[in-house]
């Protein structure tokens, strides 16, 4: 039983920190998240995020202007901290964006 109830935690903790999707912010700025649990998770997470956030701008045939990557929200051997990543994208130049 005892063990049950800890998988039962433990999914839960897991997904409180997980989201794939975009938010938006505001005009041209978005925002999207990771968990990032274990050694050198945050930079990892922040890099998958930044490749993420590209990919997302070139959809809106736009590209990447401005990151800015900070974890937060973990506590140590409870919760993994998750990875915001606020971002802007930006019209190519030579196209308009919708």
């Amino acid at each position: 039983m005892r063990g049950f109830l800890l998988a039962i935690a433990a999914s839960a903790l897991a997904a409180g920190c997980a989201t794939d999707a975009v938010v938006p912010l505001g005009r041209d700025a978005y925002a999207i998240s990771s968990p990032a649990c274990g050694t050198g998770a945050t930079e990892s997470a922040s890099a998958e995020l930044r490749r993420r956030a590209a990919a997302f701008c070139a959809q809106q045939a736009a590209e990447l202007t401005s990151a800015d990557a900070r974890a937060k929200g973990g506590i140590p051997f409870l919760k993994c901290p998750s990875v915001e990543l606020q971002f802007r994208c930006a019209a190519k130049e030579g196209t308009r964006q919708p």
